[in-house]
């Protein structure tokens, strides 16, 4: 059933198994890229919202600019439009991450089994530190 009368219509030379070995290849080579894409995507969000957080503890919300946070996450505008609608959006994004961020802590602390006293103590510690 090879050569010319296949219905893969697969040149002689090429074996149903190793165009299966290709079409593997090819799919597992667009995956990696795919996820490759879409981590870099992930990095310039993120980028975006580290910047967002740190321009608004040292200048304040009113006191950063869209341009302000672009600049420092070394991105363009349209890039900033791309994951978020507004610099409203952007700052309920700190501070969804701030919470959760929060709430990871505050669950460590709950799972090392401290008493009330150390656990205080730590927050404190934490806080000043």
């Amino acid at each position: 059933m090879g050569g010319a009368g296949c219905a893969l219509f697969l040149p002689e030379y090429v074996s149903i198994l190793e165009y299966g070995f290709i079409l593997w290849y090819a799919h597992l080579m667009n995956d990696m890229k795919q996820k490759r894409v879409e981590r870099r995507k992930e990095e310039r969000r993120q980028n975006l919202v580290d910047a967002a957080r740190d321009l608004f503890l040292s200048r304040g919300y009113d006191g950063t600019t869209i341009d302000d946070i672009v600049s420092r996450a070394d991105l363009a505008k349209v890039t900033f439009y791309a994951y978020f609608k507004s610099k409203e959006e952007m700052a309920l994004e700190v501070k969804r991450q701030a919470s959760e961020e929060a709430l990871e802590y505050l669950e460590e602390l709950l799972n090392r089994k401290l008493s009330a006293r150390e656990m205080l103590n730590l927050l404190i510690e934490d806080i000043v530190s």
